[in-house]
């Protein structure tokens, strides 16, 4: 049993281990890589947790340090004994230098005889005293164990049965239709049965074999039962339901362990993240916005199984909403570079899944009474955990003397070792080594484009703004020789290329007037992500409150919090204060819940209060789990 306890907590350690280390690295990917990818690497985290599968102790870290606990404990003891021993001895030399008589001698051999049988007994006292503890943290984790799975078991039947009870099947030709264009669209050939119901306030998707969506009563628009139908039959194609629940075994067999817990708060958040990736991606990039606006719709209707690992709801709680609307409107399709950053890091996880390792059982340490160490002989060869990649911390456009360069850095050691390099001085007389791509390289000897890196990097690490972080390693990832005459053309190409950084880096250059008309059409095409990386930069207030206007008259939330958050500080908080009434009164839940993160806590504790004494639930409720944390 103890081994069994040992193999499980080493399993919990290790798991928590590698939870701990993506969570570390979650901002740098959380907006880089794809939402798929970051869904089922939690897979890995999982499987760390459910099996035991492992490296040589020696080279695991759980491994590692579970034989140097054990290695201490035998040594305590061995001390331990040898003390007892030498007093032992002691005695009985002070006895043996003392002339004694026949009867003495018959006296201390029997005493010689009870005292090992006493530490016989002691040792059998000890041994069932241990097995009878190990026996029951056993069974204590077996009961509880169990008693959590039965409960998940028995809640997900009893809902089920409730839904069975209440389920009205839809026979419109129509719908069935639509539904069948859908399962073609996503190449499903499983007939599947659709039902509505008053339990719920949301369509989900229920049933593991027998897989049915149930619609809550009311009335859906074409377009919005496409976008449901399309959320739920990626759900079923991709079996989350079986990834669910496996996550709620992890953490009914760990449940003692806090980390589990996080575990599928964030399984939960990224399925639902990723599955909206792939209905972007059957539908294309100008559909987007109609189903986010369908999320949004969502807002206004109260669920009642939020968090549930039993189903898979088309919508959540606000917060989650919101978090998926942003990645809607951000998504694009990601490039070489990131795949091939995706692969590499994903290649460091399955790495960091063995290293890390579990405590294996087969593999016992022991101290000899001679204090001596008999272990398994050590390899001379080390893991090397060195990997190749390009460590981006921050990628960023730039328009110097006529070159727009792209730069990225830092760049770790083994990769400076196969890329072309540059050491130049820059205007303080500091010296630093520029690294080039393949694509680059040819500008490392020319006069004039080392002579914009260098006014670029100087100029960068003496700002003072916090977008940039410290720039140590530079890496060009290209140059664009762009005239100051042929900026407008090279604007214009970069935007229908949709290179964002290009794009980003030439148009503060561009005349103010050009960049009013980038503006318009940025809006009117709802080209987000490059509205985005323009606004910010070089939009005068002026502009910011008129385009403001516009997107609240056009529905343009995307478009509003972009510029919300492009506005000074004051004038911000007065068009927040100004707005927010009318959301309120008009029960935009959306539009007020963007608005929020504008307010001081002590105006949010007044909207708070308001809701509570209007009795406005639902506002109630969007304010309480956007902000409530931090009140």
């Amino acid at each position: 049993m103890s081994e069994f306890i040992k193999v499980l907590l080493s399993l919990s350690f290790s798991g928590s281990l590698l939870l701990l280390f993506l969570l570390l690295f979650k901002p740098l990917y959380k907006h880089t890589f794809s939402k798929t990818w970051q869904y089922y690497i939690y897979l890995i985290v999982a499987l760390r947790f459910l099996l035991p599968i492992t490296l040589h102790n020696e080279i695991t870290i759980t491994g590692y340090i579970t034989e140097k606990i054990q290695v201490i404990k035998n040594k305590h003891t061995i001390m331990k004994n040898q003390k007892n021993t030498g007093k032992e001895i002691q005695e009985n030399n002070l006895k043996i230098n003392k002339p004694k008589k026949n009867s003495e001698k018959k006296i201390a051999s029997k005493t010689g005889i009870q005292q090992k049988e006493n530490k016989q007994k002691n040792d059998i006292i000890h041994k069932i005293n241990t097995i009878s503890y190990d026996v029951f943290l056993f069974f204590l984790w077996l009961v509880i164990a169990v008693i959590l799975f039965l409960r998940k078991v028995v809640l997900y039947q009893q809902f089920i049965h409730q839904l069975q009870k209440e389920r009205t099947p839809i026979l419109e030709l129509e719908i069935l239709n639509l539904f069948a264009d859908c399962e073609e669209k996503v190449k499903i050939k499983k007939v599947m049965e659709i039902y509505q119901t008053s339990f719920l306030s949301s369509p989900i998707m229920i049933g593991f074999f027998y897989p049915k969506i149930m619609l809550s009563f009311g009335e859906y628009k074409k377009e919005e039962l496409f976008y449901i139908f399309l959320h739920e039959l990626i759900h079923y194609k991709r079996r989350d339901m079986f990834y669910k629940w496996l996550i709620q075994l992890v953490i009914c067999i760990h449940w003692f362990n806090p980390f589990v817990y996080l575990l599928g708060k964030e399984v939960n958040k990224a399925c639902e993240l990723s599955c909206d990736e792939a209905v972007i991606c059957l539908l294309g990039e100008k559909e987007k916005e109609a189903y986010g606006n369908v999320l949004v719709e969502a807002l206004k209707k109260e669920n009642v199984y939020k968090n549930s690992s039993a189903f898979l709801p088309f919508t959540e709680d606000v917060k989650q909403i919101k978090e998926r609307l942003g990645a809607i409107m951000e998504y694009k399709k990601k490039t070489n570079i990131i795949k091939g950053m995706t692969g590499i890091f994903t290649m460091i996880i399955c790495i960091c899944f063995s290293t890390i390792g579990v405590y294996a059982s087969g593999n016992k340490v022991v101290v000899s009474e001679n204090r001596k160490e008999a272990t398994p002989k050590k390899e001379k060869n080390k893991v090397n955990t060195e990997y190749d990649e390009i460590t981006v911390y921050k990628r960023e456009g730039f328009f110097c003397n006529s070159y727009v360069i792209e730069m990225a850095w830092n760049i770790n050691k083994k990769d400076r070792k196969n890329t072309a390099k540059e050491t130049v001085t820059l205007e303080d007389k500091s010296e630093m080594t520029v690294y080039f791509s393949k694509e680059a390289k040819e500008y490392k000897k020319d006069k004039e484009a080392l002579l914009a890196i260098k006014e670029t990097i100087y100029n960068i690490k003496n700002t003072s703004f916090e977008q940039f972080p410290p720039i140590e390693i530079p890496y060009i990832c290209r140059i664009d020789y762009v005239p100051l005459k042929q900026r407008e053309d090279a604007a214009r190409n970069y935007y229908k290329e949709e290179d964002i950084i290009g794009f980003s880096a030439i148009f503060s250059s561009l005349d103010l007037e050009e960049r009013k008309n980038y503006y318009k059409k940025m809006y009117e095409q709802d080209r987000i992500d490059f509205f985005l990386c323009s606004v910010k930069e070089d939009m005068d207030k002026d502009s910011i409150l008129t385009y403001v206007k516009k997107s609240i008259k056009d529905d343009k939330i995307d478009i509003f919090s972009i510029l919300i958050d492009a506005l000074p500080s004051k004038e911000r908080k007065k068009c927040v204060k100004k707005e927010i009434e009318k959301f309120y009164e008009t029960d935009d839940y959306a539009w007020f819940s963007v608005c929020l993160d504008s307010l001081s806590n002590q105006e949010i504790k007044t909207w708070l209060h308001r809701a509570k004494k209007d009795k406005n639930e639902a506002m109630y409720q969007i304010i309480s789990d956007e902000k409530g944390g931090s009140l």
